[in-house]
């Protein structure tokens, strides 16, 4: 290989690694910014969910009520709970883990700015060394995949004391293996090059980042609230239309029959 396919190769391999560095700073920020926004309409989101599984609950029971008087058949009282149970379960569980998730940004402490340079730095010098995208072969170690993991975490929590530790941890392994970080080519890097193009684009055009400019206008904020609280006050008035419907179908002559013991 000549001395310009070399510096190509190189000038190649920073650029991978500047967009890859880029990439992982936006995925953290758009996660802030998720976390941000569930504090901010997090207990709105889930009253209007709430009662959006109420109303989902009511028409499955109609139908279910439909479906017995059809066929001239009593509506057990048994069946037609288990039958909600079942088909409402995806529906709650995800419903309880939307109210963790609220729980969760509501704990979630604000870093100062000092720490979240700090961590960034921290983070792109590790990265350099074992980032799986841009030094695979350091992955030959066992201690690696573990030491990334914990590099992830600390990153996403701003945590400089621990990314520190990390570092110099990342060093005793690579210096005791006398390995040399970025001594392999990278295959196919311009194609993963634009891979990584085409991830930052996604990143910075869809939620959870751009919740960043909805949250930095106060205004925008209100609205957003008001239009939570209206779509919450169209599930409830839907759902006093189904509880109707429910009672005008058992008054036509539905018979309930209970589950005998």
């Amino acid at each position: 290989m000549n001395e310009l396919q070399k510096s190509d190769r190189a000038s190649s391999r920073e650029k991978y690694e500047k967009l890859l560095l880029e990439r992982d700073a936006l995925r953290k920020e758009a996660a802030g910014c998720l976390t941000l926004y569930i504090r901010e309409f997090g207990e709105l989101i889930n009253r209007v969910f709430e009662k959006k599984i109420d109303c989902i609950s009511k028409k499955k029971s109609i139908a279910f009520c439909q479906a017995a008087v059809n066929r001239g058949k009593p509506v057990n009282v048994s069946e037609l709970q288990e039958y909600i149970d079942v088909t409402m379960s995806e529906y709650n569980a995800r419903l309880a883990r939307m109210i963790e998730d609220c729980k969760s940004a509501k704990k979630a402490g604000v870093s100062s700015e000092y720490d979240c340079v700090r961590s960034k730095t921290l983070y792109r010098r590790i990265a350099k060394l074992i980032h799986p995208d841009i030094c695979p072969e350091a992955w030959a170690f066992p201690e690696i995949a573990e030491l990334w993991d914990r590099t992830l975490t600390a990153y996403g929590m701003n945590g400089t004391e621990e990314l520190s530790e990390i570092e110099i941890l990342v060093h005793r392994v690579l210096d005791d293996n006398g390995f040399e970080p970025g001594a392999l080519e990278i295959d196919s890097i311009d194609e993963r090059i634009g891979q990584v193009e085409a991830e930052i684009m996604k990143i910075i055009s869809t939620d959870p980042y751009l919740y960043k400019e909805l949250l930095e206008d106060p205004s925008a904020v209100e609205v957003r609230k008001k239009e939570l609280e209206e779509e919450y006050e169209a599930y409830a008035r839907y759902a006093e239309e189904l509880e109707k419907t429910l009672k005008q179908l058992l008054m036509r002559g539905v018979v309930i029959e209970c589950q005998e013991n």
